[in-house]
């Protein structure tokens, strides 16, 4: 069955519908040929299974996406290939049980009813839209024909014209240079109204009708890169600089892709001949500084970034490089001071608003964040910045069921968006869905070969299943594109910690905190390094800075609580650990520990149950959780209770020291004697310490000298 929480695209008013018919027919066709081959492509596949009249394999996970409703008559299912066409009919053609189904709230949707393992059309119903797509097409093949009838019959069937081939050639090459002139002057509009993916097939258009118009080079440099083709957009650029090689515009955007892919070094070589063209140009200083930054030169990078101020203190695109600048150094303040004087300047200017509520989110303040950019939507639905600062908001502030709805709405808006398809990958992995992460991350390098997001996230994926050779393969391929990617280096050293290789790792983090001294990850990796070398001191100073630095991370919290449980402070822990809950109040890590904690100081066991339930029903099958759950059970006197959840987590986390001796004190309060001396000697069997591990040593020594089976009670 389709995810239920797949968006369904609005349907188009009613108004538009026959302009849109008109204009669209032409490529609508073209959909209708290219799903006609796949259906044909399929059939042959399939065609033993068809003439057996047994269930083939499903063709309609192809174009069926999201169950709208279920009735007795059956199950209706949104038809995702509708939205590519204009004249949406036209796969009724093709494709039976397909109808027009209309919603409560007056929307009507192209919809396929039934099973999605039925085949989806007849043999009737092929051979006839293979005939109608055939004479569609002679039709232009013969035009195409009989105006190249000179070219293709001999030379004794046609008279020849007075032309002469250079004649001719003048000719065609005035004709393109007039139509790329068209197209440049249509995408130059459609990029002015934010529509890049448009704009971009314009001035590529352009570009292969004159491969000299270097305006058309320079838009569709620009648009590429807005839409995330940096390798597209560096290609577009270098060519404007082998036409025009003084070109300010394309030594710009080249540096900027440069930046992009990760050559910092390439990129201020341009910046340097752009500096020594145009002294006064605040923008190349701006990006210098970002250069300069991510190759560990600081002081360079800030001194950079003072003189774009010096000499464009209110100008946008210096205003909005200098936050960007200010935030990845981790200066909140500067960043919040910067974008505010850019929405003094230039309220349209979505830039700015974007960047006060990435401030706003990074301190925390998530309803004020979400109400920035859920106003900025309304005014600019289509601002791709606010789209995707709107669903970090939601990721981060424990919502990512809603995060993944909104991504997957704007992927179906705007499938060109390469970033979108990015954001999509991170949702995913951060929900736990790596077949889902691997199928899509695949599906985006053979898009987009080469896409560091997608190697990031394969590797995070690799380490998270425990595979640290295939995460280093991934981290690799993005370094060889990008050898300044923090990031990457961030998932080498947990590969690294993987193996048990710890201090490598540390010596690498501690060279990124000298560059970054507040980047949130880094800090949480140095911390969680220092701990598994149980320096908790040095953990939780690291720690205590990352909260500091961002108070609304709820991850720096929760690894604080645990640093300072570990250290005694269980006091200490638990206000961090409500904090962390506060923030994230949906997340059941955060819900798990914090009743964990309230256990273990004594708290209110009526609290930490309400608490532990709400964790389970959102993550039922986590052993930490069942453990909390149970062991909460069998402090509040019900060890009959608690048994169920304790065996589930013993089933799944039988390595876990701290479940084997709560399952096992569970089992000695209902006075199964045997069974929890089992339990209990499994704990110690790895001789790892644990919290509590003095009572149930305790326990063991009682249930091992005591010959009768103890009456049941409450657990220690």
């Amino acid at each position: 069955m389709a995810d239920s929480n797949t968006p369904f695209p609005p349907a188009r008013p009613l108004a538009l519908r026959w302009p849109v018919l008109l204009l669209r027919l032409p490529v609508d066709l073209l959909f209708l040929t290219w799903d006609f081959l796949r259906l044909l492509v399929w059939v042959v596949a399939n065609l033993p299974a068809l003439l057996s009249h047994n269930r083939p394999a499903a063709f309609a996970p192809l174009f069926a996406n999201g169950v709208i409703e279920t009735s007795t008559e059956g199950t209706l299912w949104y038809c995702s290939l509708a939205p590519k066409y204009g004249t949406k009919s036209l796969l009724r053609l093709l494709f039976r049980n397909l109808l027009w189904h209309a919603t409560t709230d007056g929307r009507r949707y192209l919809c396929w009813r039934g099973s999605r393992s039925e085949s989806p059309t007849s043999g009737l119903r092929l051979l006839f839209t293979g005939t109608l797509l055939a004479c569609l097409w002679l039709i232009p093949a013969a035009a195409i024909l009989w105006h190249y009838r000179s070219a293709l019959l001999p030379a004794n069937t046609t008279a020849r014209t007075a032309t002469t081939p250079a004649d001719a050639r003048g000719g065609r090459a005035g004709q393109d240079s007039a139509k790329a002139a068209q197209s440049l002057a249509r995408a130059l509009d459609l990029e002015k109204t934010g529509r890049a993916a448009d704009a971009r097939a314009l001035f590529r258009e352009a570009v292969a009708l004159d491969a000299t118009l270097v305006e058309a080079l320079l838009g569709a440099g620009h648009t590429a890169q807005t839409l995330g083709y940096t390798d597209e957009a560096r290609q577009a650029f270098e060519r404007a600089l082998e036409l025009v090689p003084t070109d300010p515009q394309a030594m710009l955007g080249l540096a900027k892709a440069l930046r992009s892919q990760g050559a910092d070094s390439k990129a201020l070589e341009v910046l340097a001949r752009l500096t020594a063209q145009a002294p006064d140009c605040a923008e190349a200083y701006a990006l210098e500084s970002s250069c300069r930054l991510a190759l560990g030169d600081a002081d360079q990078a800030a001194v950079a970034i003072d003189k774009a101020l010096t000499l464009a203190p209110r100008d946008p695109d210096t205003l909005a490089a200098a936050g960007d600048l200010a935030l990845r150094r981790g200066s909140l303040e500067d960043a919040e001071r910067h974008y505010r004087t850019l929405v003094e300047i230039a309220i349209k200017d979505a830039r700015g608003r974007v960047g006060l509520a990435r401030v706003a989110r990074l301190k925390g303040n998530f309803p004020e964040a979400r109400a920035l950019l859920q106003n900025l939507l309304a005014e600019k639905p289509d601002e791709s910045s606010a789209i995707e600062e709107l669903i970090d908001v939601q990721a981060v502030a424990g919502r990512p069921l809603e995060a993944l709805a909104t991504c997957r709405k704007a992927m179906a808006d705007h499938p060109d968006q390469v970033r979108l398809r990015e954001k999509h990958l991170g949702i995913l992995f951060g929900l736990g869905r790596d077949n889902e992460l691997y199928v899509a991350a695949t599906k985006l390098l053979a898009d987009n070969a080469g896409d560091l997001a997608a190697h990031l996230q394969l590797a995070a994926m690799f380490l998270r299943r425990g595979l640290p050779a295939l995460a280093s393969e991934h981290c690799d391929r993005a370094l060889a594109q990008q050898p300044s990617l923090e990031h990457a280096h961030r998932l080498k050293t947990s590969a690294l910690m993987l193996a048990g290789e710890v201090e490598p790792a540390m010596q690498w983090l501690e060279k990124i905190r000298k560059v970054l001294p507040r980047d949130m990850d880094t800090l949480l990796k140095l911390g969680e390094c220092y701990r598994r070398k149980d320096d908790l001191p040095k953990a939780t100073a690291v720690l205590r800075q990352a909260v500091e630095y961002q108070p609304g991370s709820a991850v720096a919290r929760s690894q604080l609580a645990q640093v300072l449980f570990l250290s005694g402070d269980t006091a200490g822990a638990l206000a961090e650990f409500r904090e962390a809950q506060r923030l994230a109040p949906d997340d059941p890590k955060s819900l798990n520990n914090t009743a964990a904690a309230i256990v273990h100081t004594g708290g209110n066991l009526d609290e930490a149950l309400g608490l532990a339930e709400k964790a389970r029903s959102l993550d039922p099958a986590s052993p930490q959780i069942l453990d909390t759950l149970a062991w909460v059970h069998a402090r509040r006197g019900a060890p009959e209770q608690a048994l169920p959840p304790s065996d589930m987590a013993a089933a799944l986390q039988p390595e876990s020291a701290i479940v084997r001796y709560h399952h096992g004190a569970i089992l000695a309060a209902l006075g199964r004697r045997d069974a929890a001396l089992a339990e209990l000697k499994a704990a110690f069997a790895s001789g790892a310490e644990f919290h509590g591990s003095a009572d149930a040593r305790a326990l063991l020594e009682t249930l091992s000298g005591d010959g009768a089976k103890p009456k049941a009670a409450a657990p220690p």
